[in-house]
């Protein structure tokens, strides 16, 4: 999902998915700084939904669907990912 050789710094944000939360907040200025951000949620709409807002101000956002709690959640965004250089748990 992410180019290995772009340059930016990739953050990953967890808990993004309300378009009032800290996490989107979060996720938002983020990007307005020029990281690229995945943004997360529990269910992958909600983090689809967040982007798309994102995306359609010009920011570099990406969504993935994350549950802190469950391992194989954690595993398959691992995965998604050659690399996260932030890390925002929210």
């Amino acid at each position: 999902m992410l180019d290995e050789d772009d340059e930016k710094l990739v953050a990953l944000v967890t808990g993004a998915g309300r378009p009032t939360g800290i996490g989107f907040e979060v996720a938002r200025q983020l990007a307005q700084h020029g990281m690229r951000v995945v943004l997360t949620a529990r269910r992958l709409s909600d983090a689809e939904a967040r982007t798309a807002a994102l995306r359609a101000a010009g920011l570099d956002v990406v969504a993935a669907e994350l549950d802190v709690v469950t391992p194989t959640s954690i595993q398959r965004v691992a995965e998604a990912f050659s690399r996260i250089d932030v890390l925002v748990n929210n």
